[in-house]
């Protein structure tokens, strides 16, 4: 896939039309806009099973339209319920939509930093389980992108709502010539919606 400018992906994200979905998005935006007005910041941890792909997307995209829109007090994270690595396609379609990313650490579970051209602050990417020290501790927003993870987490530690944002899982294309796509795919779906959510928070 040849990259594009990631100004120009935003701009082409398509409108959510989906009744049902706006209404899981817009409990969300409820959740995170008490936050915002308790607090004053918002703390988000996106969590999946493996923290290899959903949790993965909807971090990076979290803190990309946190950004784009204005919400500097927004600090995004993710997690699992076991840490493996972060799934090379995931990586290939951030490239893709236009973010620069570059590996910092070799090895079994990589660590990357991910950046919007063009920007100095830079989001670091590996997987890690909830209880990582790398991880927010109390009063944070967990956003559970799997139903696996919902189940198998039924309390997270230290959050304040545990909140369901379910995603299907872009690796049932591994390994088939659909794999790009279907990575590409969940991406934008992800850009999109957390591109709703922003604008909600700023409306």
């Amino acid at each position: 896939m040849t990259s594009t400018s990631l100004m120009h992906y935003l701009q082409a994200l398509p409108r959510i039309t989906d009744a049902e979905r706006l209404e899981v998005l817009n409990a969300a935006v409820d959740h995170m806009r008490k936050a915002i007005q308790q607090h004053g910041q918002l703390q988000l941890s996106f969590i999946c099973t493996h923290n290899s792909r959903r949790s993965q997307f909807a971090q990076v995209w979290a803190w990309v339209l946190a950004r784009q829109l204005g919400f500097a007090n927004v600090q995004c994270y993710s997690a699992g319920t076991e840490a493996t690595a972060v799934y090379p396609s995931v990586l290939s379609a951030l490239q893709y939509a236009g973010l620069e990313i570059d590996q910092r650490e070799a090895g079994s579970n990589p660590v990357f930093e991910v950046r919007i051209p063009g920007k100095e602050e830079t989001l670091t990417l590996f997987s890690k389980t909830v209880d990582h020290a790398s991880n927010p501790k109390q009063g944070f927003l967990a956003l559970m992108t799997c139903d696996q993870a919902y189940e198998a987490c039924p309390i997270v530690p230290g959050a304040a709502h545990r909140i369901p944002l379910m995603y299907q899982d872009p690796k049932v294309a591994d390994g088939t010539a659909f794999e790009g796509a279907k990575y590409a795919e969940r991406s934008q779906q992800i850009a999109c919606e957390m591109n709703y959510i922003f604008e909600q928070l700023n409306a």
